[in-house]
């Protein structure tokens, strides 16, 4: 994962996933987004599988998981699996900020 960019484990790019969807997540501000985006980014790559790929990545104060899937099942599969890890991520990092305030 770069800032401003993006990565997927390997960095190829797959023309067989023709399946598609993105997730957004705005944050409160850029070092939020930078830790957000930090603490998925380790999965990209870690998790994909022959069906599906994601990739991570921060512009300013928002993070972005493009998912690529072979196909629906695994697109949904893939959509539950990075919407759970955005959401517990977030929270550590709303509680980490909490607590540091």
């Amino acid at each position: 994962m770069t800032d401003g960019g993006s990565t997927r484990g390997d960095g190829a790019a797959d023309t067989a996933y023709a399946h598609a969807a993105a997730l957004t997540l705005p944050c409160t501000d850029e070092p939020a987004a930078r830790r957000l985006a930090a603490a998925v980014a380790v999965e990209a790559g870690a998790i994909d599988d022959d069906r599906s790929r994601a990739s991570v990545s921060r512009a300013d104060a928002t993070v972005t998981v493009e998912l690529r899937a072979r196909d629906h099942t695994a697109l949904r599969a893939g959509l539950n699996t990075w919407a759970r890890l955005l959401d517990v991520a977030s929270q550590v990092g709303a509680a980490r900020d909490n607590s540091v305030s």
